[in-house]
């Protein structure tokens, strides 16, 4: 039994060669969390519980137990005595003198590290810096959004709020489109950094104005006075873009200073 010990614990140690003694949290990963969550414990013939040791080149069967210091099945002696992980509220902390809970918990197949889907190991200080680098596309974001011309802000404000943006002073406008910057800092700068934005802002408004009409096929752009046929784009999703891209080719700006003519 002692043997047994004595090799359990080297094998931890090659397992775990620069583990930190410390508390930690487990987190379920899950939108709905249960008051109460059992994860599986133990190895059975209908639920398999194993980790690939690559040293010996084969899965070994796991099963935490409270009176010894491995759990794996092929390292414990007989008289063990089987121990449960609950997750309350959907989280568990493990002290830091619990340490084969805790490595338990990290070779654990159902652990995201593992590829698993279940739970993952909170590490504030990780979550902290995440944190922060969200803040600061924020600020970035924003910043962005400060300095943008009327032009620019209306552009962007109606791919964000589409039609909505032409009922809004310059004021709400920018008032909105800052907070959805703020909420959405990715998506803005993304959007920001269109550089078809202010052509595609002009396509909609003319859209919208019923000066142009754009087919159901999703490529043919007319005159919706007389039905003539401005361009045939190649089929898109997003219409308005392709016709953005070709609003600044040599035809497309010809379209574009007799659009600003009807425009005023």
């Amino acid at each position: 039994m002692a043997q047994k010990a004595k090799e359990a614990t080297a094998s931890m140690k090659e397992i775990f060669p620069d583990w930190e003694v410390k508390e930690r949290t487990y987190i379920l990963n899950k939108k709905a969390t249960p008051i109460s969550f059992q994860l599986r414990s133990r190895h059975t013939d209908y639920r398999g519980l194993q980790w690939f040791d690559k040293k010996y080149g084969y899965p070994r069967s796991l099963r935490y137990v409270t009176n010894q210091t491995t759990f794996f099945e092929d390292e414990q002696h007989d008289n063990y005595r089987l121990g449960s992980v609950v997750f309350i509220d959907g989280k568990i902390v493990v002290s830091a003198t619990n340490t084969t809970l805790q490595q338990f918990l990290a070779l654990h197949p159902d652990n995201k590290e593992n590829g698993g889907s279940v739970f993952y190991e909170y590490d504030a200080s990780s979550a902290a810096i995440a944190d922060l680098e969200s803040k600061m596309k924020g600020f970035e974001a924003v910043g962005i959004a400060l300095e943008m011309e009327i032009e620019d802000l209306e552009a962007v404000g109606r791919v964000i709020f589409h039609s909505k943006v032409d009922a809004l002073t310059s004021g709400e406008l920018k008032r909105d489109v800052v907070m959805w910057a703020n909420n959405n800092p990715e998506k803005f700068v993304d959007i920001a950094n269109n550089g078809n934005i202010r052509m595609r802002n002009l396509a909609a408004k003319a859209v919208q104005l019923g000066l142009i009409k754009i087919a159901d096929d999703n490529s043919t752009v007319k005159w919706n006075s007389n039905g003539k046929e401005i361009v045939k784009l190649p089929f898109s999703n997003e219409p308005l873009e392709t016709f953005a891209v070709w609003m600044k080719t040599d035809e497309g700006l010809e379209f574009v200073e007799a659009l600003g003519t009807k425009l005023g």
